[in-house]
């Protein structure tokens, strides 16, 4: 699609233009996103203590001291980095 400037901002001309081809994309926008708007989302609520049976076998469990030692090394790293 073509793109039009506007040479003076008191120009009507140059502002029918755009909004005529403002209103040319708009349509074609909702001609492409129109049958999949609005996006459909599938929600499952399940207790806190059955999400372990949700997740797969392999999904590791991060103790809360683990995490904190985790946040605690990124913040350590992230204090005493060089910033050029």
């Amino acid at each position: 699609m073509k793109s039009t400037a506007c040479a003076s901002s008191s120009d009507p001309l140059s502002y029918a233009a755009l909004a005529e081809e403002n209103a040319l994309l708009r349509e074609q926008l909702q001609r492409t996103f129109a049958p999949n708007w609005p996006p459909t989302v599938a929600v499952l609520e399940i207790r806190e203590d059955h999400v372990r049976s949700h997740l797969p076998a392999d999904t590791v469990l991060v103790t809360p001291d683990a995490r904190a030692e985790a946040i605690r090394e990124r913040t350590l790293r992230a204090h005493t980095r060089i910033i050029w």
